[in-house]
C-alpha cells in the first residue's frame, strides 16, 4: 500500500499567492521602464538621495509616482476582494455553526471547540478560510509596497520642492 503525503499549506504558499494575485488585477497599466530609467534608480544612493541630479530625480519621480498610482489601484482591488471573501466566509461559517449546534446532542462544546470541529470537517469552509488568509496576505503585502513607493515619492518631491525654493 502506497502512502502519499499531502503537502501542508504554509507561509510560502501564501506569499506565492500574494505575488500571483498582484498580476491578476485587471485594468492595471503596468509600467514598463526602459533600461535608462532602471539604471537611474540603481545608481542613486538613497542615503544621499538629495545629491541626485535633476535628471535622476525626474526619472525616480516617474518610477515611484507611477508605481504608487498602480499600487493604489491594486490595494483598493485587494481590499474589495478581502471584504467580499470575509463576508462569504462569515456567512458560511455562521450557518455551519448554527446547524452544528442545533444537531449536537449532549453537553454543548465551547465556541472554540465547535469552531475546531466545524473547520476540521467542512472542506468548503477550509477552502474559504485559506482563500481569505491568502487575500489578506496579498492585501498587506501590496499595502506595504504602496507605503514604500509613497514614502520614496514623497521624499523625492520634497527634494524637488526644496531645490525649486532655493532657486527662486
Amino acid at each position: 500500500q502506497e502512502v502519499t503525503m499531502k503537502k501542508k499549506w504554509g507561509y510560502d504558499d501564501v506569499m506565492d499567492y500574494a505575488k500571483k494575485e498582484r498580476d491578476s488585477v485587471p485594468s492595471v497599466p503596468w509600467i514598463k521602464f526602459n533600461q535608462e530609467f532602471l539604471d537611474a534608480e540603481k545608481d542613486v544612493d538613497w542615503a544621499d538621495v538629495s545629491s541626485a541630479s535633476n535628471s535622476q530625480l525626474q526619472k525616480l519621480l516617474s518610477i515611484y509616482g507611477g508605481g504608487k498610482a498602480i499600487l493604489e489601484h491594486v490595494v483598493a482591488t485587494l481590499r474589495a476582494k478581502v471584504g467580499a471573501i470575509s463576508a462569504i466566509f462569515d456567512e458560511e461559517y455562521n450557518a455551519a455553526f448554527a446547524k452544528f449546534m442545533q444537531a449536537y446532542e449532549g453537553k454543548k462544546p465551547t465556541r472554540d471547540e465547535a469552531r475546531g470541529l466545524i473547520m476540521s470537517s467542512n472542506e468548503n469552509l477550509i477552502a474559504l478560510f485559506k482563500q481569505k488568509v491568502e487575500l489578506e496576505t496579498a492585501y498587506r503585502y501590496e499595502e506595504g509596497r504602496l507605503n514604500t513607493f509613497s514614502q520614496c515619492y514623497n521624499t523625492l518631491s520634497r527634494i524637488v520642492s526644496l531645490r525649486t525654493d532655493k532657486n527662486n
